[in-house]
């Protein structure tokens, strides 16, 4: 049995990925917002309806990590316990979203839900803390996993050539099946909830930044973590995606 561990931080579209990893695999069960039991031997999920769900069998699992900084990983021993060891072979995955769109998407996600008030002290700072370990991780390479894949969200989105080539180290065939779907899980999309849902490829996922462009919130976080911005685009840009950075801007 192999197990998928694909961390990500919330609203950066890891729940199209990993169902478009689950329906391509065929023969896999998806733990949703996971963590380990009390004694170590099973994983948990707080979600109810969202919790489980099973393609095929259900031979190996997939399980996400959200909002979960990959140091933990090797500072609370995952890997030794009894629920990790049990599986053949570990398969790390990394879902990152370019930094304009993922804070488009968490704004308006925070504002929908949240007191503005709340956003605006310490709320949504905790939040990019973790985008800036994944991001990070991925400009470094480094990390607790030594086989780890980064999957870029945006370039995920806009290449079929691309998503092939991802399913050769995930041992499973290119067939796109799930790329369509909006997946019930994290309430669908920030901006259109479920309403794309067999049309997923329509949405305008790739430029939610300027549908949100004169947000108070965005604005002044977009400024405040310039630095990060500018990072994720040079990362980005340098992988395909928007348009080239050179290195004597992010300065």
């Amino acid at each position: 049995m192999n197990l998928y561990v694909v961390v990500a931080k919330h609203r950066s579209g890891h729940h199209a990925v990993l169902n478009w990893i689950c329906a391509q695999h065929g023969n896999i069960r998806h733990i949703n917002d996971v963590h380990l039991s009390d004694d170590k031997t099973q994983f948990k999920t707080p979600q109810k309806e969202a919790g489980l769900t099973v393609y095929g069998s259900g031979r190996d699992t997939l399980i996400n990590l959200e909002g979960f900084k990959l140091g933990l990983w090797r500072k609370d021993a995952w890997e030794d316990t009894p629920a990790v060891k049990s599986y053949d072979r570990i398969y790390p995955v990394l879902v990152v979203r370019r930094f304009r769109n993922w804070l488009a998407s968490t704004v308006v996600t925070i504002e929908s839900k949240k007191p503005e008030t709340r956003a605006l002290h310490g709320y949504l700072d905790k939040r990019i803390l973790c985008y800036r370990d994944h991001i990070n991780a991925a400009v470094t390479k480094r990390s607790p996993f030594s086989n780890l894949l980064v999957i870029l969200y945006d370039k995920w989105v806009k290449s079929a050539e691309y998503r092939e080539s991802l399913c050769k180290p995930l041992d499973i065939p290119f067939t796109d099946d799930g790329l369509q779907s909006v997946p019930k899980f994290g309430s669908g999309s920030s901006f259109n909830a479920r309403e794309y849902d067999s049309k997923a490829q329509e949405m305008n996922v790739l430029n939610r930044w300027k549908q949100v462009a004169s947000n108070t919130t965005f604005k002044l976080y977009r400024d405040k973590y310039k630095d990060l911005d500018m990072l994720s685009e040079y990362y980005f840009s340098s992988h395909g995606v928007g348009t080239i950075v050179p290195v004597s801007k992010r300065d």
